[in-house]
């Protein structure tokens, strides 16, 4: 598991490596200094630069984050697949649906189960029966 250092804006190795109290202490440092940046940052114009550096990290973290949110959203195409499916077919009729392995390893879980007219069938195997 890695740990996102916000000062820095990587990944770092050395946080797999701590305990969570660790990580909290290290998050912790890491709010004073950003707080004490900009707290001081009228005392001077190096002081100003980075308070406004700052501002800078979070608006870029922001950006950064939502942009990645999105690349993420594609990159799960079974979760694309289901949501599809409940707007293709009509909300009030029974439907079954099978969920087979690879949809559910690409996007397809119980949270995408809207409808509670349908039946969603995650076995692995099923008989003629069950459907």
């Amino acid at each position: 598991m890695y740990f996102t250092s916000t000062l820095h804006g990587n990944k770092c190795l050395l946080h797999a490596f701590l305990s969570n109290d660790q990580k909290i202490i290290l998050c912790k440092l890491y709010c004073y200094f950003y707080t004490f940046r900009w707290i001081n940052r009228n005392k001077s114009p190096l002081q100003w630069l980075l308070g406004m550096g700052v501002w800078a990290h979070l608006v870029v973290n922001v950006f950064l984050s939502v942009f990645l949110l999105m690349v993420a959203r594609v990159n799960y195409p079974g979760g694309e697949a289901i949501i599809k499916l409940h707007q293709v077919l009509p909300a009030g009729s029974p439907v079954h649906v099978h969920i087979g392995n690879l949809a559910a390893q690409t996007g397809v879980s119980r949270f995408t189960e809207f409808n509670p007219n349908w039946r969603y069938f995650f076995k692995k195997t099923l008989s003629s029966e069950t459907i």
